[in-house]
């Protein structure tokens, strides 16, 4: 796919929200991309590059992520839904949603709670409930990103040896993730704050999520990556329960993130599941 990249803003309540566009065909449906914690609308960028599909493309920046305004406020998954539908009111057509992560959690909610916008979903890597494991990995690394950076040097011994990320996770990371400060310091995108909601909102999300879950009626694509720790086979398959005609597949040799790491994989997956 090789278009033009807009960049664009939008505002929730006096908020900038901020996604990157790629114009396509508009008889068909637009495909609208939802990031994991702590990346960005741009994690997406290889997957999009390997695809053939000539729908417009949307890669959105979550409040709190990117370059949307942080939020003095918890970050739970219906506000992050109920943003993005703010934006898809906008459009003239359901879209497709493709979420990773906390992407794919907010995709479920949207799906269930807006279901005349959304034509398919696309889980990537995750449901209502995840592995202990990678919940406690992700929440333990996110609480030790230094603030700031010192230097690029910094940023990459970090995301290597506490974070555990690729090389091409790392290289995003720097692109899209980080901000100058100043006397030459760097600082991520993402507010510190959006992984610190209390426990009875958190158990209250998943209930919801497993009830919206087992409401979706839309084609359905379950994708779980090889090696993920945050969604076990046996998570996985409860959700299969949950949406008994969704397709479910598996990537090779990939961990949780699978769009930097499997980017042509997932690309193939994700053209042959949407149908126009």
């Amino acid at each position: 796919m090789n278009r033009p990249v807009i960049e664009k803003d939008y505002f929730v309540e006096g908020r900038k929200c901020h996604y990157a566009f790629l114009d396509g065909d508009s008889a068909l449906s637009p495909i609208v991309f939802l990031h994991g914690v702590t990346t960005f609308g741009h994690y997406f960028d290889d997957v999009i590059s390997h695809m053939n599909l000539e729908n417009s493309i949307y890669l959105m920046d979550f409040k709190g992520h990117g370059k949307s305004d942080w939020k003095n406020d918890y970050y739970t998954i219906e506000s992050y839904s109920d943003d993005i539908y703010s934006f898809l009111e906008s459009l003239d057509f359901p879209v497709h949603i493709v979420g990773h992560s906390l992407g794919g959690r907010v995709g479920i909610h949207l799906t269930a709670t807006y279901p005349d916008a959304i034509k398919s979903l696309s889980i990537l890597d995750v449901a209502p409930s995840v592995d202990m494991a990678g919940f406690m990995r992700l929440a333990n690394a996110i609480s030790k990103v230094p603030i700031p950076f010192d230097d690029r040097d910094h940023v990459i011994d970090f995301y290597t040896n506490i974070w555990g990320a690729s090389k091409r996770f790392i290289e995003m990371m720097l692109e899209y993730g980080i901000k100058p400060e100043q006397n030459d310091q760097l600082s991520a995108r993402f507010d510190p704050n959006i992984f610190s909601l209390p426990m009875d909102i958190i158990q209250s999300e998943i209930d919801e999520l497993w009830k919206a879950s087992r409401s979706i009626k839309q084609p359905t694509l379950i994708v779980r990556g090889e090696h993920s720790d945050v969604l076990s086979p046996e998570i996985a398959k409860e959700l299969q329960t949950a949406i008994p005609h969704a397709d479910y597949v598996e990537i090779k040799n990939s961990s949780h993130s699978i769009p930097p790491e499997q980017p042509q994989a997932l690309a193939n997956v994700i053209q042959s599941f949407i149908v126009d």
